[in-house]
């Protein structure tokens, strides 16, 4: 079973992921999606998660069920060595749109409260995550975000700033 399942992977790399990396000795467990231009190191571990678009996940990094690593086309999600990510995470450095200016579409007229909002722009940041570093179910990392070595993320939180090195940090 091992070997077929590795076959596929490695059809999967071949064919359809040319820019992908993912090393055999990691470990995949329930249904996992991986896409985009991804980098997974060694002895990871993945348990019903979704890695796509530019991810770089270090050596001996587990992610638990449900969780959503999300790199967009020119910034990345970097996950250092040995960290640990619980269930039902975001890790997205997805971008959104800022209006500045005057609306012509009437759809956006709608949706928008002000006449003022136009000149769509992205805004789009990198997320970094130290080595060693503990996150706890149900967390999200806004872009942006600088976790630091040996740090520890409380279940629930939202991280909207930078964390030190062996911080707790619950919000």
């Amino acid at each position: 079973m091992y070997y077929f399942y590795s076959h596929i992977i490695l059809l999967i790399k071949k064919y359809i992921l040319r820019n992908a990396k993912f090393c055999f000795s990691s470990k995949i467990e329930g249904i996992c999606f991986f896409s985009g231009n991804f980098n997974i190191g060694s002895n990871c571990r993945f348990i019903n998660a979704r890695v796509s678009g530019a991810v770089i996940i270090d050596d001996f990094v587990s992610v638990a069920d449900n969780t959503l690593l999300k790199g967009s086309y020119d910034k990345s999600v970097k996950i250092g060595y040995g960290s640990i990510i619980g269930p039902n995470c975001l890790i997205s450095t997805d971008y959104h749109y800022r209006y500045d200016g005057v609306v012509n579409d009437s759809l956006l007229k709608k949706m928008l409260p002000h006449n003022h909002m136009s000149n769509k722009k992205e805004i789009n940041k990198s997320i970094h995550i130290g080595k060693h570093v503990w996150i706890g179910c149900n967390v999200y990392i806004k872009p942006g975000v600088v976790i630091n070595d040996y740090a520890t993320i409380g279940a629930n939180s939202v991280v909207t700033r930078d964390v030190v090195e062996k911080e707790i940090y619950i919000k």
